[in-house]
């Protein structure tokens, strides 16, 4: 994944509103774009896996080695979007091991696949 890759997410209402990689993305900013890009119909968190953890900034655990993954749910009460492919060659999905898919139904047709975007933490 690379700088201006991107992709979209498409809300309720249909407006189809575009996340782009910057370079100093984090996992945590990424979450934050994809949940404000669907008009927060979804819940996008950072889930931590293994590693030791070492403090938390704000819902998510900040850990020692391990991986961390996005986790994209709907929301609660809400219809959720749908998470589009960018363009060729600047697919920001693939890169986080997302689908293309709706995150109306089950939480885990979006959730990121282990093969994706894993961060080692530092």
């Amino acid at each position: 994944m690379r700088v201006g890759d991107r992709f979209e997410v498409v809300g309720a209402n249909g407006r189809a509103r575009t996340v782009t990689i910057e370079a100093r993305d984090t996992l945590q900013s990424l979450a934050r774009k994809i949940e404000q890009a669907s008009n927060m119909q979804l819940r996008v968190t950072v889930a931590s896996e293994g590693g030791e953890v070492t403090g938390k900034d704000g819902e998510t655990a900040l850990t020692m080695g391990g991986l961390q993954r996005l986790s994209i749910s709907a929301r609660d009460g809400r219809e959720g979007a749908i998470l589009k492919s960018g363009a060729a060659g600047r697919d920001a999905l693939a890169g986080l091991g997302l689908s293309p898919a709706s995150s109306a139904g089950s939480p885990a047709t979006t959730r990121a696949r282990p093969m994706g975007w894993i961060c080692p933490t530092p």
